[in-house]
Parts: structure tokens; C-alpha cells; sequence
């Protein structure tokens, strides 16, 4: 069921942040996926080598434990979490993201 059911329902939620300017790639298979952060051109050195750290930090926030490896989160959610478990994952991480997204922000109009 995980395969078939649940790592597909996992993906099409992780792949809607492939959009944000912050994400260069997102990546999974079956309930392993990754999600490779990338600073956007204009903000500062000292923020762009951190990026993986502060969205682990900023999930952590709002209750989602993550890993982050340099600037790639990885996102393991157990084998036997259901559907309303991805959608709360999601909805985390995009707050998460909107969280990153004002940080970034405000780093290029210091």
C-alpha cells in the first residue's frame, strides 16, 4: 500500500515546493524523500552555507522534525502514518517555506 498508495500521495505534496526560489530539487522514493535547498543569488554568504540548518530549525517550529545534511533536507515520515499524516507534513513544511521565504526577503533588503 505504501508504494502504491501512499509514496505517490507523498511526492505530488513534497513536489509543489519545486516552485519555491529557495528549492533546487525535491527528491524521493517510496516515504524517503529529499529536498535540496539553494540560496537565491542575492542573499548573503553568511545565510546561503546555513539554509539547511534554519529550515531544519524553522520545522522544528511548527512541529516537524526533519534532517538536514548542508543545505538538503531529508523527510522520513513512518511507514505507517496514513494519509492525513503526509497532508499535516505538508502543511508544515509550507509554512515552514513561507517562513524561510520572509527571511530571505528580509536578508536582501538589509
Amino acid at each position: 500500500a505504501v508504494r502504491v498508495d501512499l509514496a505517490p500521495y507523498f511526492y505530488s505534496h513534497l513536489a509543489q515546493f519545486a516552485a519555491c526560489s529557495a528549492v533546487a530539487d525535491v527528491r524521493a522514493v517510496g516515504l524517503m524523500a529529499a529536498i535540496e535547498l539553494v540560496a537565491p543569488a542575492e542573499t548573503p554568504a553568511s545565510l546561503s552555507g546555513v539554509l539547511g540548518a534554519k529550515f531544519r530549525s524553522l520545522c522544528g517550529e511548527v512541529g516537524l522534525i526533519v534532517r538536514a545534511e548542508g543545505n538538503t533536507i531529508m523527510i522520513a515520515p513512518p511507514l505507517i502514518c496514513t494519509r492525513s499524516d503526509i497532508d499535516r507534513i505538508a502543511e508544515r513544511l509550507e509554512s515552514a517555506f513561507g517562513s524561510l521565504t520572509r527571511i530571505l526577503r528580509a536578508q536582501r533588503t538589509a
